[in-house]
């Protein structure tokens, strides 16, 4: 839609005129993906998040079941008992907030309104679900009994990551003033405690997010652009000497997730709309030492992600590793570059 605007004035003038249909909004942010020249030229995409279907895959990526209908969804949250997946959803006028969906049934329940739309994380029992909007860490409680509890708040946009499997940590990224991201820990998230600080875990020049703590407490991986571009990295948590670089280079890598058991990391090796799912074998010793085999591919989908800052994963590992809740982009729609020249005639019909 567009409207006259007075520049004398400095106010809207005129009726709202429409200008084009199925506009899409970016997939990074809740904005228009238009933009318009002086000399009379629009151009917008459509179809930029085609509609995706959450899919059970096998470590080969046979299909073997399907959860809900198909949706234009992003993030695959699935809870610790498998029970329940939790999903950031959008509509034709932008976010609509998180959506649960049981994984037997399919039925689906909206758990925050559109305002509250953030990647939801789930606590270790299940009983929280954690997301970050805007510049506030929210909980909230999966039966919609209790109200939002908003435990940080302060300058820097946060998007929750991860939670400890002992509870006592909530990972998140908070995008800096340079607008690029850090990786931070709140302290005892549940109580209002004097040890619910945040601490800064990795900090530096580059955007830094996606951060996922393994079940045994030992190590957190994550995604940063240092070298360039992006690739998985795993350090010790919360704070020991060493790092080592897990992803091959290969591509965009991204989105870490752990297997239960601490003995596997998967993660995504992304090409624009396709991505191959990649396993790690991880051995870790006593005194420190953290050793992970070549990462080997499992299986290709096809998806667009959204920025990691976002921390929304296209993938959730079921608890011993055999199965994948994916979610796939429905159908073979592409997104679409549309331009309108002369679009304020073309708008007004030529009046």
């Amino acid at each position: 839609m567009a409207q006259p605007f007075s520049a004398e004035t400095l106010q809207l003038a005129g009726d709202v005129i429409p200008v084009a249909a199925e506009v899409s909004f970016s997939v990074s942010a809740p904005l228009i993906a238009a933009s318009a020249s002086d000399s009379g030229i629009l151009a917008y995409i459509s179809n930029l998040a085609p509609r995706r279907q959450l899919t059970w895959m096998d470590r080969s990526g046979k299909e073997i079941g399907k959860i809900g209908s198909i949706q234009d969804q992003r993030h695959a949250g699935l809870s610790p008992d498998g029970k329940t997946v939790a999903s950031v959803r959008y509509s034709n006028t932008g976010p609509d907030g998180i959506w649960l969906q049981d994984v037997e049934r399919g039925s689906e329940t909206r758990f925050t309104s559109p305002d509250l739309t953030g990647a939801p994380v789930w606590s270790p029992e299940g009983n929280w679900i954690a997301f970050g909007v805007d510049k506030g860490l929210y909980l909230k409680d999966p039966s919609g009994e209790l109200k939002e509890e908003l435990p940080l708040e302060n300058g820097n946009t946060k998007t929750v990551s991860d939670w400890s499997h002992d509870g006592r940590y909530l990972i998140y990224t908070e995008i800096d003033p340079k607008g690029r991201g850090d990786i931070w820990y709140l302290e005892d998230p549940l109580h209002k405690s004097s040890e619910r600080k945040p601490v800064e875990f990795q900090g530096t020049e580059a955007a830094e997010s996606q951060g996922q703590l393994s079940p045994d407490g030992r190590w957190l991986a994550y995604v940063s652009d240092e070298s360039g571009q992006q690739e998985v990295y795993v350090r010790p948590f919360p704070s020991s000497p060493g790092r080592w670089k897990i992803s091959a280079g290969r591509g965009r890598s991204r989105e870490p997730r752990w297997r239960r058991d601490s003995k596997e990391l998967f993660f995504l090796e992304s090409r624009v709309a396709f991505n191959w799912l990649m396993a790690v074998q991880v051995q870790s010793g006593p005194g420190g030492d953290f050793h992970a085999s070549p990462p080997q591919a499992l299986f290709e989908f096809r998806a667009a992600g959204s920025v990691p800052q976002a921390n929304c994963f296209l993938y959730s590992p079921s608890a011993d590793g055999q199965r994948f809740l994916v979610d796939v982009q429905a159908g073979d729609d592409e997104p679409t570059l549309n331009v309108i020249s002369n679009w304020e005639k073309a708008a007004l019909g030529d009046k």
